[in-house]
């Protein structure tokens, strides 16, 4: 019979290194992640961040993908959505805050206002989403979803204009700029779309 030899576990500073080093920050082993971030830093202090959409996306992928392992691990955070709270907020008061610094700021403004990045990434999510699921499923899940899914979302209207009117919102204001981005699907599908699509239509930010 062959003999099963334990692999002795490794421990003290040995064992942490291993530890960090399987780390991932997002898709990035934190080593790669460490040295990205140093790269950009230094960029971004030197005035030699591109502000196109190569340097726009670098700093954007880094900010997400430490803000995702945060929202991942922070208790009580984690449990109600942190990946998405920080990586809407936190971005939202560095720029307000005026702490966010202007080349990184101008490059993922190029990144979405001139090289319309957003619109490449909802069609992309959107189409994906999609064409990604076998088509019986997609047929069939619909048919069955139908019915539950139109009286859950004629239910969530109602309630939705009826609080509306108890804190002195109208019905159209409720409907078009409150449910309508909440039942949209979320930030991506959902509420980037839809402001796209008012600020064409009502001409303002």
């Amino acid at each position: 019979m062959t003999e099963v030899t334990a692999i002795p576990e490794v421990s003290g500073s040995k064992g942490a290194m291993l530890r960090l080093s399987d780390m991932k920050i997002g898709p990035l082993p934190l080593t790669v992640f460490a040295a990205s971030s140093v790269v950009a830093m230094l960029a971004v202090w030197a005035g030699k961040l591109p502000n196109n959409l190569i340097g726009g996306l670098f700093v954007l992928m880094l900010l997400g993908f430490l803000l995702g392992k945060l929202g991942q691990n922070i208790p009580i955070l984690k449990q109600i959505g942190g990946t998405a709270i920080l990586c809407l907020f936190v971005p939202a008061a560095l720029v307000g805050y005026g702490l966010m610094p202007q080349s990184a700021l101008k490059a993922m403004h190029t990144t979405f206002k001139t090289a319309n990045f957003q619109y490449f990434f909802i069609a992309c999510l959107v189409a994906g989403s999609i064409l990604g699921m076998p088509y019986r499923v997609l047929v069939q899940g619909f048919i069955r979803m139908f019915v539950p899914l139109l009286v859950g979302t004629l239910a969530a209207v109602a309630a939705g204009i009826v609080v509306g009117l108890l804190f002195g919102h109208t019905p159209s204001e409720t409907f078009f700029f409150i449910i309508i981005p909440i039942v949209g699907g979320g930030l991506a599908e959902g509420t980037l779309p839809l402001s796209i699509a008012y600020s064409e239509m009502l001409h303002r930010p």
